[in-house]
């Protein structure tokens, strides 16, 4: 007879005891105060593990959860890619420690958080986090979609919450 525990180790698990389930948890500042300066907010606190043994880079992106009627289009508010596989948080405010040469563009231009909080509403977003088989070259201008192109192929597994 199997035990129990055995079996609900080999069905989320690869075998080894490792389990390919990657958890990703994120909390937003601007989400908790009612009025926000848009200079003053700091990138979210995220947070997960889960990452497989496999992988040689992680990569994050804050989206819009739905494109925008207005233009079509959807907002990348932070795209983060080259993580270490051994990082397993980022702080609130980790923002001004990343590596610029691993940041890509995001919708405003700019290689940094930009806050999910403007024209005075809180935008619901999806925020992904990649453990890939590769790392990127960071020297061409990547934007969110271009990232999300290039890992296509790459995704060992992925983790979305919306926030």
């Amino acid at each position: 007879m199997f035990d129990t525990i055995a079996v609900v180790a080999y069905l989320i698990g690869d075998g080894s005891g490792v389990s390919n389930c990657l958890r990703l948890k994120a909390l937003f500042a601007e989400k908790k105060r009612t009025v926000v300066q848009m200079q003053n907010v700091p990138s979210p606190y995220i947070k997960w593990h889960g990452v497989p043994p496999g992988a040689n880079s992680l990569a994050l992106i804050i989206k819009d959860a739905k494109i925008s009627s207005a233009n079509s289009k959807r907002n990348y508010y932070w795209v983060i890619y080259n993580l270490p596989p051994s990082v397993k948080e980022l702080p609130y405010n980790s923002a001004n420690k990343i590596n610029k040469h691993n940041e890509a563009v995001n919708s405003w231009g700019q290689k940094n958080y930009h806050s999910i909080r403007y024209a005075n509403t809180t935008h619901t977003v999806f925020v992904e986090l990649y453990a890939l088989d590769k790392r990127f070259s960071a020297r061409e201008k990547i934007t969110g979609k271009v990232l999300e192109q290039k890992i296509k192929n790459h995704v060992l597994t992925k983790a979305v919450i919306q926030g």
